[in-house]
């Protein structure tokens, strides 16, 4: 009887801990060391068709409770809150 494999998938949010030995290993890699062979060039039109993002910091204050919320979410908390303030905005942006 053959065995399966199982695969394992990840996202951003559920990565697995670096380890030491992993992060050693990161840090004495050289670029010139690095095979990017396999990874397929930029076209112009892709150049062309990517965009920039631009940020813009801002200091807000925020309850204890509402701190807490999106900080014991166990992800990046400001984008979080970055994308749920977008999302507001976009409902009172069709409310008009």
């Amino acid at each position: 009887m053959k065995k399966e494999k199982s695969i394992i998938r990840y996202s951003a949010n559920n990565l697995p801990p670096v380890t030491e030995k992993e992060r050693k290993l990161l840090h004495s890699a050289k670029r010139k060391n690095i095979d990017f062979s396999d990874i397929p060039e930029v076209t112009p039109e892709e150049a062309r068709r990517a965009s920039v993002i631009k940020i813009e910091n801002l200091s807000i204050v925020l309850s204890p409770e509402v701190s807490s919320f999106y900080k014991n979410l166990g992800n990046d908390c400001q984008a979080t809150i970055n994308s749920v303030l977008k999302a507001y905005m976009l409902v009172q942006e069709h409310r008009v």
